[in-house]
């Protein structure tokens, strides 16, 4: 197994960042800065209908090895580190 790692600055503009990998066995999301940041799956979210990574807070997943996008509430910055482990 390996792993990489990549760090994401996040606005209040939906972007992608990750894109689907069949190789990925295990994602883990950790918001480095102090605002929070949402993710889900297309770049349709808000912080209103996305998943919520409170400031200082990290997400594993294992389940979905999908596209993956973020966004902060308006206003708001933060940066987010994504570490893939892959097979």
């Amino acid at each position: 197994m390996g792993q990489t790692t990549t760090s994401n600055s996040i606005t209040d503009s939906a972007s992608q960042v990750f894109t689907s990998d069949s190789d990925t066995v295990t994602l883990t999301f950790t918001n480095e800065g102090s605002d929070n940041v949402y993710i889900g799956s297309d770049n349709s979210i808000t912080d209103s209908n996305a998943f919520p990574i409170f400031a200082g807070e990290e997400l594993k997943c294992n389940d979905y090895i999908g596209d993956w996008y973020a966004i902060c509430a308006s206003g708001e910055t933060s940066t987010l580190r994504i570490d893939k482990e892959t097979v």
